[in-house]
């Protein structure tokens, strides 16, 4: 009998080490995604959803963030989202780049917008999508 059992399995997630930030709101959607980093690799994401300056805030801080959320719609748009990861991406080459956006029409992992993220998450963002990119 127990051959014919389904087992499910979770898809296998990268090491993350411990820390991630999130440029957007504060809500459901980024309480979801603090709860799935935890969940899937206990990394714990800081939301900063009042910061004015956050490549300022990012260089203040010694700690390496494995992944870094930007909500375009939150930090100004797409031109201010792009000047923001290109600086980030100089400023921290090892924090993988996550932008969530309302405008896309799909999720994106193209190779080609590497300079400016790893990723494009189309808002809103489910478990499954969020846990399917983190496995990426």
């Amino acid at each position: 009998m127990l051959h014919d059992m389904k087992v499910f399995v979770e898809p296998r997630v990268p090491a993350i080490t411990g820390t991630a930030v999130a440029f957007m709101p504060y809500s459901d959607e980024a309480r979801d995604i603090q709860d799935w980093a935890f969940e899937m690799s206990k990394a714990n994401v800081i939301v900063l959803a009042q910061c004015q300056q956050e490549l300022a805030w990012l260089r203040d801080k010694k700690a390496e963030f494995d992944f870094i959320v930007v909500d375009i719609e939150h930090v100004g748009g797409v031109h201010a989202a792009v000047e923001l990861c290109l600086n980030i991406r100089k400023d921290r080459p090892n924090s993988k780049i996550i932008l969530l956006s309302d405008d896309t029409e799909r999720d994106d992992f193209g190779s080609e917008r590497i300079a400016i993220c790893d990723a494009t998450l189309k808002k809103p963002v489910t478990h499954r999508r969020f846990t399917d990119l983190l496995a990426r």
